[in-house]
């Protein structure tokens, strides 16, 4: 029988106990964390190097917030498929 691929997440928040904190919920419900990352640069490239079944980011980060991320996010994967 084959085993099933864990869901992976890459975690995006500045504060880093909120990013442990939901980690912990990730990995106590069978998830892979791949990353965790403070800021939305720092997200953005992570995603596109490690292609991650989801992410959760901030909305609220300094410098390139959640919202900016999730755009350029969206806009590579438009020009790009």
């Amino acid at each position: 029988m084959q085993e099933l691929a864990a869901t992976t997440v890459i975690l995006a928040d500045d504060h880093v106990i909120v990013r442990e904190g939901i980690a912990a919920l990730c990995a106590s419900n069978g998830m892979r964390v791949l990353g965790q990352v403070a800021d939305g640069s720092a997200a953005v490239e992570m995603i596109k190097a490690m292609n991650p079944d989801f992410a959760i980011l901030d909305l609220h980060m300094p410098g390139m917030t959640g919202v900016e991320a999730i755009r350029r996010l969206a806009r590579l994967a438009a020009r790009y498929g």
